[in-house]
């Protein structure tokens, strides 16, 4: 497929050094200084930024430091497509990438197979020609993985839809290799330091549910909030969310964060930042257990506190304290909220409104503030609430945890549940479980009365099936 046949750098002297005994220097101290990281199961990917080294080689090097002597053969890496529209999976028609320390050859069989995989997939020169992303990752492979083969893509495809099918025909072509693919993304763009950590640990965490759709709504509903001067949440979501479709593929359960950092703190520039984070993908054979909100207590008193304060400034002032980027980056997750208002003293009193949504259409910290409201205006069973009851009324709020794939064996009693088959869909929340404790009657209703669909049909094996854990709490 070559046309020249090897793909010249073009990140040298810009990103990393062009010569090759201070590109070694750097690269090697790098690595040496990079804390060994622990973790548990079968390494099938991770995340790596794709910026400067002085920027962000040190983060990049955790990850290489994992890599170091394992048995792959093929790195996929998917980065970021910066200089043209890329809409697809871009493979480069050259048989070998050349940085200072030699050439690193392309996995030919694997990228021909993968050009045949089709309309998602697309080849161009061009597009790889000035394009940084791949090239910054592989000094660093030169090092810890001299023998391995690369299979470089870019993209910068929008949709879950591509992604997947994109994820798809990547997995489909590594499958029964010894493979490892690095996703080379950096995090947001251009905010102040501290609204990066704000929004970068958002995004991060939202890659802990191990579900694309939800990593890339949480990727929309930060860039809804105005931060100023945000101009991405993630550089390369497309490649994030078709590298995370693949690892899923091929078994991932787990997620795992190393480090996180921004230029603004490498730099001490607290007015402008590019994100920064490394992350690992393994298959472990236990999936982690729970949803990825686990409030401790002085989170909940603070949830409880914005809920009375936002009801407050609206029934008081009308005015209205959302949207807002939260301090708490874990409040800046997308979820399903409800706010309830309680009187008599607390949950199982008198209710007095009770309003929320499932789906995750905004942050945590704005659905919480607009919901205290909605609830104690819009509740049609009540009268709004005046000012001078709002002293009386205790608040509840509960938290949807993001949806996660599921299979029968592992729904388990307390948990809330979705089930999707063909065009129907039926959702339980967790509290029908007083009504229906035993797995199989309460999935037998979930089928047949919420999705109409047979009662067994959640037994199907292409039923698709997704569990959350509601988390709820109430003002003293």
């Amino acid at each position: 497929m070559s046309m020249d046949a090897v793909r010249r750098p073009a990140a040298a002297d810009r990103f990393y050094p062009g010569g090759t005994a201070e590109l070694g220097s750097m690269v090697d101290t790098m690595l040496a200084e990079a804390p060994a990281p622990a973790f548990d199961g079968e390494l099938l990917g991770a995340v790596v930024p794709h910026a400067g080294y002085p920027y962000s080689g040190a983060s990049a090097a955790r990850v290489y430091r994992a890599l170091r002597g394992r048995d792959i053969d093929t790195v996929a890496i998917l980065g970021t497509a910066h200089f043209g529209k890329a809409p697809k999976l871009i493979l480069a028609p050259q048989d070998a990438f050349q940085t200072p320390f030699g050439d690193v050859p392309v996995d030919a069989a694997v990228r021909d197979a993968l050009a045949k995989a089709g309309d998602c997939v697309a080849v161009s020169a061009e597009l790889h020609e000035r394009e940084h992303s791949v090239e910054t990752q592989l000094p660093f492979l030169q090092r810890v993985l001299p023998k391995a083969r690369i299979l470089p893509i870019i993209t910068n495809l929008s949709d879950e839809a591509a992604a997947a099918a994109a994820g798809a025909a990547l997995a489909g072509v590594l499958k029964g290799r010894k493979a490892l693919i690095l996703v080379a993304s950096d995090l947001s763009h251009r905010p102040s330091a501290e609204d990066a950590r704000r929004v970068d640990l958002a995004t991060l965490e939202s890659l802990q549910a191990l579900d694309p759709g939800f990593f890339l709504r949480t990727c929309a509903v930060l860039m809804e909030l105005g931060v100023p001067e945000l101009h991405c949440a993630w550089c390369g979501e497309g490649a994030m969310a078709a590298g995370l479709h693949a690892m899923l593929a091929g078994g991932a359960d787990r997620a795992q964060l190393l480090h996180y950092t921004n230029s603004g703190l490498v730099l001490e520039d607290p007015d402008e930042a590019v994100g920064y984070g490394t992350m690992l993908f393994l298959r472990t054979g236990t999936p982690a257990t729970g949803g990825a909100l686990r409030y401790p207590p002085e989170e909940r008193k603070a949830l409880l506190a914005l809920a009375r304060s936002s009801a407050e400034a609206y029934i008081m002032r009308r005015e209205t304290l959302w949207p807002r980027l939260s301090e708490n980056p874990r409040f800046n997750m997308p979820a399903g909220v409800f706010v309830t208002w309680w009187e008599g003293g607390g949950v199982g009193k008198e209710l007095r409104g009770c309003i929320g949504v499932m789906s995750p259409d905004q942050t945590v910290r704005n659905g919480v503030a607009e919901y205290a409201v909605r609830s104690t205006q819009d509740d049609p069973r009540f009268a709004p609430v005046r000012a001078e009851e709002l002293a009386g009324l205790a608040a509840e709020v509960s938290v949807l945890s993001p949806m996660r794939r599921s299979d029968a064996a592992g729904v388990r009693p307390g948990m809330g549940v979705e089930l999707r088959l063909g065009a129907r869909r039926g959702v339980f929340l967790p509290q029908v479980w007083e009504r229906f404790p035993e797995k199989e009657e309460f999935m037998a209703m979930l089928a047949n009365h919420k999705a109409g669909l047979p009662p067994g049909a959640w037994k199907d094996p292409a039923a698709e099936i997704r569990v959350f854990e509601t988390e709820s709490f109430c003002e003293a």
